[in-house]
């Protein structure tokens, strides 16, 4: 029977290969007591038409380097407070990041990018 911890390493690891078949470099924050458990950063040459997986998101010429805090949360059960996201967002700030919620929506890992007003599906 896995702990609590083991499931949500395990889950951590499972969203670094997500990220890192997308061309992300990430840092898992081990025994995370803050709350962004994976810091992942994208960088593009100019000449890109796309900047990844939040492309819609960022505009073209307006940045270069993608970096996502992402707070991951390992049963589908497990939603974040409104003091979780707020916590997140104010770090993510701290990293000139976009704060993501890595969850399990119907069986699938979905990234979501965090808001005080919604959650919503990028």
């Amino acid at each position: 029977m896995q702990t609590n911890y083991e499931k949500g390493r395990n889950a951590e690891y499972y969203v670094i290969n997500i990220l890192e078949k997308r061309g992300y470099k990430c840092v898992r924050s081990a025994g995370s007591h803050t709350p962004i458990d994976i810091l992942a950063a994208k960088g593009k040459s100019p000449a890109s038409k796309k900047i990844g997986v939040f492309h819609n998101y960022i505009r073209e010429n307006e940045a270069l380097n993608v970096v996502l805090a992402v707070q991951v949360k390992a049963s589908e059960e497990n939603k974040m407070t409104l003091e979780e996201k707020f916590k997140l967002i104010e770090w993510a700030r701290l990293f000139n990041a976009v704060p993501i919620e890595a969850s399990k929506v119907d069986g699938r890992w979905s990234f979501r990018h965090v808001s005080l007003d919604t959650t919503f599906d990028l």
